[in-house]
């Protein structure tokens, strides 16, 4: 049976299988009892070919538009710019000044000259009814008038099927047809020669059974269809950061409209088209639209972001133009959503063994096999949002618990003043998180789990977020990322001096100081004694499972320039803070019942050694037998010493995402392994929730 199924479906992949390989795994199930019910839920080769063609010529389209609108930018300024745009009755009887199909062609088209023809950016808001500093009103009618003129960031989906539809597709069986006619010979046997009801009784018992098999496997492929539509609702609750009114929130992306001032950071997908307002450093990645792999900046020369791409490096507010079905992602969307999934080699075997067990069972018409195909169950994992504010910080010599708002304002008030002011000061300019307050009046932090707990230990300490920064003018912002595991910011101060701040991984920005503030609040520099003592800092935090961080600043004076990069070296140390990410109920026992069913669970992360050391031995993932290595010392190894090296690996610590992929290229083809679970990151009280990947029988804890 294995080697049957090695040799006819080995070549069909959990991904990106040849079109070739997924038609000949067709033709080799050529006996299926029920081939609409069998296939559904796989790809759709002939629409897949129409889909791929029409995004192949889309993609050339908006290729040839972008192309068309760089060199329109060398005539722009000699043109006479004038425009015959004539606004629809209906739009500007709205209060709007702009129609959809217009802003759609610009951003779209990459159109430079209509642009500046509308008054570029502030010209668009204009005509959009909206402000570029506040966003639109949230009033419900004149939200409701914005959606009639523009539309909702919505993609059309195909309807649900209704339960009819599953007992249909149910009775498709061919051992079902066969027992139908079956139980017609029967009837017509029995009340011929026994007349009614003796001699219906045995085709009744058919009907019976056939109408029972019928509605149980309906039922079952409709719950089936309802988890699927479940798990999809899940999957579609993203929020963005938008301002309106004035106040900055999160709204979720399908109530996006034309007008709205969203908030876009690194790693965010552009959730519609719209034009580009202010930001800094922003690298825009389109290969999903035009197939280009290198990023494009984005900024006041070339505002344009289309829906679909993603922010590669930096962060940007966008004034959104167009959305849902309008919006080249939209279109895209429309054509691609009909191809349907690769197979899994999950359902590769199935079907194989299903077509085995049919070939038999029809040669000696013996024994009959319904297959029920029962799919995805979505589990949901009880959501856990209790994360903890900064509990421990070394500033100035003095080192705290700092877990309450009392032990705080102690903290605070035995550290200097001038060591509390930069602290400070550092915590509410360096972050990728805001504080704001609602609309019910009320405090609220925005931002990551980390930069939360870090803003809230400076309010906390009695810092005011918007004094802070309206105090100071931020110059140049180098957001995190996994290479330099640091973020760093370049602010004017108020006597016209320049000071840069850097925060991140404690042993990485420590070792980028040279000076410290010591008891008194005196920069002194930093001598051997006061490194070790920093250093055992770091060293007991991280062995109490807490997640470090390191704050420095530095001084720059008026010569540094915002093209230059940020400075990584000469800066003074302000303190070593400790956050503590609690381990999520059930995490420990999970890990002990993968290991008790052979499953080798292995934890990645980027967190400091000492740190992911004392976590896994905490969920049970390090066992006395085990090693735990950092990412730099495994990516220096040969590949003799990896196959020694690797079996034993139970932590990996400071990694980054090619030592991952590493890790597991051998695990899969050198160790033939099929059986790990990859813990990213933390195992915190974050959101966790089980992916089953295509690869077979992968299983991966991922944070949310």
């Amino acid at each position: 049976m294995e080697n049957y199924l090695n040799e006819n479906f080995g070549d069909v992949k959990g991904k990106n299988s040849s079109e070739e390989a997924l038609q000949r795994w067709r033709n080799l199930c050529w006996l299926v009892k029920n081939r609409k019910r069998r296939f559904r839920f796989t790809a759709n080769l002939s629409k897949r070919f129409e889909a791929e063609a029409i995004r192949r010529s889309n993609q050339e389209k908006l290729r040839v538009a972008v192309l068309v609108s760089k060199a329109a930018l060398q005539f722009i300024h000699c043109l006479n710019l004038s425009s015959d745009y004539v606004v629809p009755k209906e739009v500007e009887e709205a209060g709007f000044q702009i129609c959809a199909d217009e802003l759609g062609s610009i951003v779209e088209g990459h159109d430079v000259k209509k642009l500046k023809i509308h008054g570029e950016v502030e010209g668009i808001a204009e005509k959009l009814s909206t402000s570029i500093n506040d966003g639109i009103s949230t009033s419900e009618d004149l939200l409701n008038v914005r959606k009639g003129i523009y539309g909702i960031n919505k993609f059309n989906e195909s309807p649900p099927r209704g339960f009819l539809v599953f007992v249909w597709e149910a009775l498709q069986d061919m051992t079902l047809m066969i027992l139908g006619v079956c139980a017609l010979v029967s009837l017509i046997v029995g009340i011929a020669m026994e007349g009614w009801p003796k001699g219906a009784h045995d085709g009744l018992g058919i009907v019976a059974s056939i109408l029972l098999v019928v509605f149980v496997t309906a039922t079952s492929d409709y719950k089936q269809s309802l988890q699927f539509k479940d798990l999809d609702r899940e999957k579609k609750k993203i929020t963005v950061q938008v301002t309106r009114n004035a106040v900055r929130q999160k709204i979720s992306i399908y109530d996006l409209l034309p007008g709205d001032i969203v908030h876009l950071f690194i790693g965010d997908q552009v959730p519609a088209d719209g034009l580009f307002v202010s930001g800094f450093s922003v690298l825009i990645n389109e290969s999903s639209l035009t197939g280009e792999s290198e990023p494009v900046n984005v900024n006041a020369v070339n505002p344009f972001l289309l829906s679909g791409t993603k922010v590669q490096d930096g962060s940007c507010k966008m004034l959104v133009t167009t959305v849902g079905m309008r919006t080249q992602w939209g279109k895209l969307m429309a054509t691609l959503s009909e191809g349907g999934d690769d197979e899994t080699p999950l359902q590769v075997k199935l079907n194989g063994v299903a077509t085995i067990i049919g070939k038999i069972g029809l040669f000696f018409a013996v024994v009959t096999f319904a297959v029920l195909v029962q799919g995805l169950c979505n589990r949901k994992l009880r959501e856990g949002t209790h994360w903890i504010s900064v509990v421990k910080a070394c500033v100035s010599g003095e080192t705290r618990e700092v877990g309450s708002s009392e032990s705080t304002s102690s903290f605070g008030s035995a550290i200097p003043e001038i060591a509390k002011s930069i602290l400070l000061e550092s915590i509410f300019k360096n972050t990728g998180g805001e504080v704001v307050v609602n609309e019910e009046k009320k405090v609220q932090i925005l931002g990551t789990p980390t930069e939360t707990a870090l803003l809230e230990f400076g309010l906390l300490l009695g810092g005011d977020s918007h004094q802070k920064r309206e105090k100071s003018k931020v110059v140049k912002v180098e957001p995190f990322n996994s290479t330099k595991k640091r973020m760093g910011v370049v602010i004017e101060l108020p006597n016209g001096g320049l000071r840069a701040h850097c925060k991140g991984a404690s042993e990485i920005v420590l070792a980028a100081c040279d000076k410290f503030i010591d008891s008194n609040g005196v920069v002194a520099p930093l001598d051997e004694a006061s490194t070790i003592h920093l250093k055992d800092t770091i060293e007991r935090f991280a062995s109490e499972s807490l997640r470090t961080l390191c704050l420095a600043y530095l001084e720059l004076g008026n010569e540094y320039s915002d093209e230059s990069p940020i400075p990584s070296e000469g800066y003074t140390c302000i303190g070593i803070v400790g956050i503590k990410d609690p381990v999520r109920p059930g995490v420990k026992e999970s890990v002990a019942i993968c290991r008790s069913a052979g499953i080798v669970v292995r934890m990645v992360t980027g967190d400091n050694l000492t740190t992911a050391k004392a976590i896994a031995r905490e969920c049970g993932i390090l066992t006395d037998d085990g090693i735990a290595i950092e990412g730099p010392e495994f990516r220096e190894k040969s590949e003799e010493e990896l196959q020694e090296l690797i079996p034993k690996i139970q932590v990996m610590a400071r990694s980054s995402p090619l030592d991952k992929h590493t890790l597991v290229r051998h695990l899969r083809t050198t160790f033939q392994e099929h059986f790990n679970i990859l813990v990213e990151s933390q195992v915190s009280a974050k959101a966790q929730k089980v992916q089953y990947d295509k690869s077979t029988y992968d299983i991966c804890l991922v944070n949310t």
